[in-house]
């Protein structure tokens, strides 16, 4: 009963790639091996030492007489993301079954490390990410919102705003949008509510409440009685435009000073039932904006492959005052499932099933001209698994860690100057909170029951 696991073991092995083995040994002497060691987060900030411990493979290090032996050298080569060599330390403990790798990373991105036992013990090729460490960063505000808070974003005369409350930093109270729960929208110094069965627009003045600016209903049946999650599934606005999408249906409103807040047509933008649901709460759908037009993003299923992919699907300005689908012009296919979004911007992640451990890759798509066109991928090597997040509310990313460990979160980071897809470790009081982490900010609930405390994101106005 024993000879199958251990040879289901021994191939568990082989496809790690863990390096040559004695694979005529007696199976006995695999009796006195380690378990095969599980991917970590190696995840280390800029300019620190980094310190991690590497286990030898002594499944395979058998003798002719069943005993196990024990690597007697070991050593470590380190690679930056350009490939340039890094100084690195192999400290072999006593008994031999494990490494010490100590370097100092001095430039953000994946660092490649290879770490050869001798011996025996094989050789071990894996990924570490040296990243911006934001942990003891100073907060950029403490907002008195609650904890659901789901999405947080600031007028650009500095009142906050969440749900049914909006608060400037010289208030004393936030004023109330609404007795019911409210989606927001925040386009400058306007702002955008869907208060159950009406929109509503405001205006921040920069002194005083913000003031009413116009309604304008919202369509009954736009989502069905019932509904888990009441609500659009998406919403983009501009000081004088929104438009909503909600189970089937694309709405648009729009603002003038001489009409007030018209209504447009709406457009039908489901997809013959092939439309699939993605994010923490049944999204159908989120809205990027492509110049004059808009692209409704969502998943759909192969009918003949059964594989799920995303897809972008152009709408424009119509003549009656609507979006209308763009005529002749196909939807365009993005790889994976959308995980996050922000301002011209869609993140989806693919997962590779072809080795023993699920790599997933996360992948940015751009809005180029008129399409979304991917800039920039980064594999999390197994080390790291991203836990998406309500995308409802409003703009947001998913963040990072490792699967069932208690560590700091990791937020992705898209750097202009290289073009490449980094990772940071997300600010904190102490680095170990749960993150939102939207299109214009970063918030944890502060310790001390006090509110938010919120961080700045790269594209914070």
């Amino acid at each position: 009963m024993k000879a199958p696991r251990w040879m289901g073991l021994m191939a568990a092995l082989l496809a790690l790639g863990g390096g040559t083995g004695c694979p005529a040994e007696p199976v006995q002497c695999l009796g006195g091996g380690a378990p095969p060691q599980r991917p970590e987060a190696r995840v280390f900030g800029v300019g620190k030492e980094v310190a991690f411990d590497v286990l030898a493979d002594l499944v395979r290090a058998c003798n002719a007489d069943g005993v196990v032996r024990a690597p007697e050298s070991v050593t470590v080569e380190v690679k930056d993301p350009e490939n340039r060599p890094v100084p690195a330390t192999a400290v072999l403990d006593p008994g031999g079954r494990l490494a010490t790798i100590r370097f100092t990373g001095t430039v953000e991105g994946r660092h490649h490390v290879i770490v050869s036992f001798a011996p025996v013990g094989s050789l071990h090729q894996f990924g570490v990410f040296i990243v911006k460490d934001r942990r003891g960063e100073p907060e950029l505000a403490r907002v008195p919102f609650s904890p659901s808070c789901l999405n947080l974003d600031r007028t650009t005369r500095g009142t906050w705003v969440c749900g049914n409350q909006a608060w400037r930093e010289s208030d004393t109270e936030p004023q109330s949008l609404s007795t019911r729960p409210v989606t927001t929208a925040v386009a400058g110094d306007v702002v955008w509510t869907v208060d159950g069965d009406t929109v509503r627009r405001y205006v921040d003045t920069g002194v005083g409440a913000l003031e009413p600016a116009g309604t304008a209903p919202y369509p009954p049946g736009a989502n069905p009685p019932g509904s888990t999650y009441p609500g659009p599934h998406a919403r983009l606005a501009t000081p004088d435009e929104l438009a909503l999408l909600s189970d089937s249906l694309l709405h648009r409103y729009t603002f003038t000073e001489a009409g007030g807040l018209a209504t447009g047509p709406t457009a039908g933008w489901g997809r013959s039932g092939d439309t699939r649901y993605f994010g923490n709460d049944s999204v159908g759908g989120v809205l990027v904006r492509a110049g004059p037009r808009l692209l409704v993003v969502g998943l759909i299923q192969d009918p003949r492959t059964f594989e799920t992919r995303a897809q972008a699907c152009p709408f424009q300005p119509g003549t009656a005052g609507g979006y209308v689908s763009v005529p002749g012009e196909a939807c365009h296919d993005l790889p994976g499932e959308p995980v996050g979004y922000e301002e011209g911007v869609v993140w989806t992640r693919t997962f590779d099933t072809s080795s023993s451990v699920l790599l997933e890759t996360l992948r940015r798509f751009a809005v180029t001209g008129d399409r979304l066109v991917e800039t920039g991928a980064l594999s999390l090597e197994g080390q790291l698994v991203s836990f998406p997040t309500a995308l409802r509310p409003g703009p947001s990313l998913p963040y990072l860690g490792a699967m069932g460990a208690v560590g700091a979160y990791v937020a992705l980071r898209w750097n202009p100057e290289n073009g490449r897809v980094e990772l940071e470790l997300g600010p904190s009081p102490t680095g170990l909170e749960s993150p939102h982490i939207h299109e214009h900010f970063i918030w944890v609930v502060a310790r001390d029951g006090s509110g938010l405390a919120v961080y700045p994101r790269s594209s914070t106005r």
